[in-house]
């Protein structure tokens, strides 16, 4: 089971580049693929780092229903923060443009307001293209 998740999880790598990264022998590398030999626990945590998996995703276990919820619920409260980043974000560019008495400094706490929220939603941007793909790659390796 072992050999069949690695080989998925390498993909269009060589066996040479993984090994390469792990900081073994190829010809150790094939062992694992090929279920001659077990990698000792140290190994079977660098693998799971290298792939970005769950070192359960490596013993062919589905943790793709769990991870999948917890993304999810996740997701939807990312969703849920974003229209009222956007809508604070036009608000206060609204001050901005309409309030012609604004002192010089109080344009720029409302500028650093307006910037601190696009870099928040930028981040939340981030996390779900993160999740997105961690999911993408637990889908392919439970397949």
């Amino acid at each position: 089971m072992l050999g069949e998740t690695l080989k998925k999880l390498r993909g269009k790598r060589t066996q040479q580049e993984i090994a390469d990264a792990l900081g073994i022998s190829r010809a150790r590398y094939a062992h694992y693929e090929n279920n001659i030999r077990q990698p000792d626990y140290e190994t079977l945590q660098q693998l799971a780092d290298f792939f970005d998996v769950p070192t359960d995703v490596l013993f062919g276990r589905k943790v793709h229903a769990e991870l999948s919820n917890l993304h999810k619920d996740t997701m939807q409260f990312i969703l849920l923060q974003l229209p009222t980043l956007i809508n604070q974000k036009i608000e206060l560019e609204k001050e901005l443009t309409s309030n012609t008495n604004l002192t010089e400094e109080s344009k720029n706490s409302i500028l650093s307001k307006i910037n601190l929220l696009i870099s928040e939603t930028e981040e939340l941007k981030k996390l779900l293209e993160n999740m997105i793909l961690e999911l993408e790659r637990i889908d392919e390796s439970s397949n």
